[in-house]
């Protein structure tokens, strides 16, 4: 795995490129090496790289936009990619940078236009990131680019088809200009069915791409940080996106969001833990946010005290305890375990929530498993998981049928119920579904059990995977002690 950081000068943050310091950036680099950073993403602000002055006539009508991609901006970058490579550092450059920590960054002629959907806007985009790639292709230490930071924040989108209009376009403008290098995503907090959805990201990049953050992602934050569910977060929803679109996925911002939320102590135990959950689901990259602390007095480093304090380095340059864990950091080899059971994340459900849930109870009880959104389903395994199943809508009846076929082959089908229907319940449980809720099972156990065919079927009455995450006790012996019968049933067919 590679590990390193996100990159803003230690002198003068955001405003980095304006406030431009040559011996700064060589000594940050110094700094970073010494410390084994082995790669940093960097974030060419938009308006500072495309400076664009909107033309204006009578009434306030637009009659032209004049400007394009400043060449001084891009020396600047190129030295900076440079002095990263003399010492080995490798780089990923983010393009369309029109969000960061809070800002939005725009040119003129588009501050009251949506930068997402407008065309115009879109055009300027796509001609920015030509010319911005093709002047850096040629950079032997940029392993890649990113369509942007967290360009899903800049504005809104009215449906999921205005969302993958804009990741194809900026897409295939990179593409166009470099058809080498690999493209990260760059987007935060996606979903499999809202407006910025995974599987549209994934058509629209080599890399997925993940910000785990915990009080910025839903149902997490729980727990101290480096303690309890905290510690899965990061290779769990790495792992949910990855799963669903087989594509990979990289931790590309990771950070604690400071000393409000953790000591420096604990962000060192909290990096650990989650450096070896990610290696060992195949993750090949995780940065930290970000180098440097930033207690500047502008916007938003001024008014906004979460920006102040997350970097590896302290504002006087000295190693915070995290610095100690990368630079001892040795990869371990983890044999790819074969996928143990299949985890259906299934219609109407909340699927990060039943995602997250499934994979800390999964390794928790050393149980293999792999997610997959239940459509066109052909994929033989052991075991199949319907965890949390609710609504009228849960599965296709095409896919029904496949697990119901494998089950009678001798395969292992678990449900976990959230009031989701189900068509054959009494054939697989032996009960209807009200009676079997209403049946205690062995020593008042929330599960029953029934053959089906060759193989088993077991129901949990709790949908314990998001009970798992939303309940403030951490571990429940009860929800691991159902995870553990199912380990124990893959495990000896």
């Amino acid at each position: 795995m590679k590990i390193g950081c996100n990159y803003w000068a230690s002198d003068s943050g955001l405003k980095m490129w304006e406030s431009w310091n040559s011996e700064t950036v060589q000594a940050d680099m110094e700094l970073l090496s010494k410390w084994e950073i082995k790669v940093i993403r960097v974030f060419p602000l938009w308006p500072q790289f495309q400076k664009l002055e909107p033309i204006y006539g009578g009434g306030g009508k637009l009659l032209e936009i004049r400007g394009g991609v400043d060449s001084q901006e891009v020396e600047k970058l190129i030295f900076l990619i440079e002095e990263a490579g003399k010492r080995e550092i490798e780089v990923i450059v983010s393009l369309i940078n029109g969000w960061m920590s809070g800002n939005l960054f725009v040119p003129a002629p588009f501050y009251n236009r949506n930068v997402l959907t407008d065309p115009e806007a879109i055009k300027y985009q796509v001609k920015y990131v030509k010319t911005l790639v093709d002047k850096l292709k040629k950079s032997a230490n940029i392993i890649g680019w990113d369509l942007g930071n967290e360009c899903n924040v800049m504005a809104e989108v009215d449906s999921p088809s205005q969302a993958w209009l804009w990741l194809n376009a900026i897409y295939s403008a990179i593409k166009s200009a470099d058809d080498e290098k690999i493209v990260f995503a760059g987007m935060h907090g996606l979903t499999v069915d809202g407006e910025w959805r995974i599987k549209d990201a994934a058509e629209n990049c080599d890399v997925l791409t993940t910000h785990p953050y915990p009080l910025f992602t839903p149902h997490c934050g729980k727990d101290p940080l480096g303690e309890g569910r905290s510690i899965y977060h990061a290779a769990a929803e790495s792992k949910f996106y990855s799963d669903i679109t087989g594509k990979p996925c990289i931790i590309e911002e990771m950070g604690s969001l400071g000393p409000n939320v953790a000591t420096e102590e604990m962000e060192a135990e909290y990096l650990s833990k989650a450096i070896r959950l990610a290696e060992k689901e195949g993750i090949e990259m995780l940065l930290w946010w970000c180098a440097f602390d930033q207690p500047f007095d502008y916007h938003p480093y001024d008014s906004i005290a979460l920006e102040r304090e997350l970097g590896l380095f302290r504002f006087d340059r000295t190693p915070k305890p995290i610095v100690e864990i990368i630079k001892e950091y040795k990869p371990e080899e983890y044999k790819a375990k074969d996928i143990e059971a299949l985890c259906l994340l299934t219609e109407e459900q909340d699927h990060w929530l039943t995602a997250y849930g499934s994979f800390v109870l999964a390794e928790r009880n050393n149980l293999s498993i792999k997610f997959t959104a239940s459509e066109g389903l052909a994929e033989d395994c052991p075991a199949y998981m319907l965890p949390c199943i609710k609504g009228f809508n849960v599965i296709n009846k095409k896919d029904w049928d496949f697990v119901l076929n494998k089950v009678k082959e001798g395969a292992l089908l678990y449900i976990s119920y959230d009031g989701g229907f189900l068509t054959e319940f009494r054939d697989l449980i032996g009960l209807d579904i009200v009676e079997a809720l209403q049946k205690s099972g062995a020593n008042d156990e929330i599960i029953l059990e029934n053959t089906f065919g060759n193989g088993k079927v077991i129901l949990c009455k709790k949908p314990i995977e998001n009970l798992c995450i939303l309940d403030n006790k951490f571990p429940n012996d009860e929800y691991d002690s159902v995870y553990k019968k199912i380990a124990g049933e893959i495990h000896g067919m």
